[in-house]
């Protein structure tokens, strides 16, 4: 009896001891896993991380990309956003503000920003993971301080180039916050209903004024054109008279020169007469005479005191 109660005594020893071992290979085991679990760490495909130690808070001086990193047990990755990330001021969040002549507005806008990864370390330093609250603080400043530059008349004439204004300044200060604007829309500026009224009320008669100018202008050109035309028919006429007359002058001229041309021949004509017939200058024109009224059958002839009278031998000359 003795020696079968040693061997269940050794049993029970070996199986404490197979026990206690078997233990202790899970607790290592476990602390293993728990190990791994906790020295490493991994940073998202569209993310930043920083290596903090969660005791010491350090940063260590580097960027993480994505990735599974052994940091060890007692450090964490502190994770950014890589990408584009908006900030909105829309109807639930408006952004109230007032111009420079001291009238209520509500901006209706939005923006995205994106994070650099060269100074991720010193956002964190400087703002740690609140850096999009005070982007949205830094903005709402910014845009209420241009707003404050235009009058109302200007929001409602100038909203484009008030647009371009808020988003170069936005740019300069979310900038010097380690962050770059990628986008940014102007979407709403809303003036109290009564100023728009008025103010359209003005346009429609500023566009009436226009148009009655416009009107005029085109009246003034109108007559300017009748004016221009009445001139150059005025020039034609003129232009046309002054041809007329040259050309009845030029006629007249030529008229003289060929009556001078004919009388001439005909002096020349009627002085060989007189001396191939050895007349006088009585005698001549008596002869003149006596040869118009031979050429002229139906003429009357009256014969008086003073009609030339032909002496025998000029008489029989001429028959000859």
């Amino acid at each position: 009896m003795i020696g079968k109660n040693n061997k269940f005594e050794t049993l029970d020893k070996r199986k404490k001891i197979l026990g206690g071992i078997f233990v202790c290979a899970l607790v290592i085991s476990g602390c293993i896993v728990v190990y791994f679990i906790l020295a490493f760490d991994s940073v998202g495909y569209n993310q930043f991380g920083l290596n903090q130690n969660s005791l010491t808070q350090e940063i260590e001086n580097k960027v993480y990309e994505k990735g599974f990193y052994h940091i060890g047990p007692i450090n964490h990755f502190i994770k950014f956003p890589k990408t584009v990330q908006p900030i909105e001021f829309y109807e639930s969040y408006p952004l109230d503000s007032r111009t420079q002549d001291g009238l209520l507005i509500h901006i209706q806008l939005s923006f995205q920003y994106q994070l650099r990864k060269a100074e991720l370390i010193q956002l964190f330093r400087t703002f740690a993971l609140d850096y999009e609250n005070y982007f949205i603080s830094q903005s709402r400043t910014t845009i209420r301080d241009v707003a404050s530059f235009y009058n109302a008349i200007e929001f409602f004439n100038n909203r484009t180039f008030i647009g371009d204004a808020m988003f170069d300044y936005l740019v300069q200060d979310i900038n010097a916050m380690f962050a770059d604007i990628v986008y940014f829309q102007l979407r709403e500026i809303d003036l109290p209903d009564e100023f728009e009224e008025a103010l359209k009320q003005v346009q429609i008669a500023q566009q009436q004024y226009q148009i009655a100018l416009y009107e005029q202008e085109a009246a003034i050109i109108r007559a300017q054109t009748q004016i221009i035309e009445a001139q150059a028919m005025a020039n034609i006429t003129v232009l046309t008279a002054e041809a007329d007359a040259e050309a009845y002058l030029i006629n007249m001229e030529a008229q003289a020169q060929a009556l001078n041309v004919t009388l001439t021949a005909e002096r020349i004509a009627y002085y060989a007469i007189g001396q191939q017939l050895n007349l006088t200058s009585s005698e001549l024109l008596a002869l003149l005479w006596v040869m118009a009224v031979r050429d002229h059958d139906d003429s009357m002839l009256i014969i008086g005191a003073d009609t030339p009278v032909l002496i025998e031998t000029a008489l029989n000359i001429t028959d000859t």
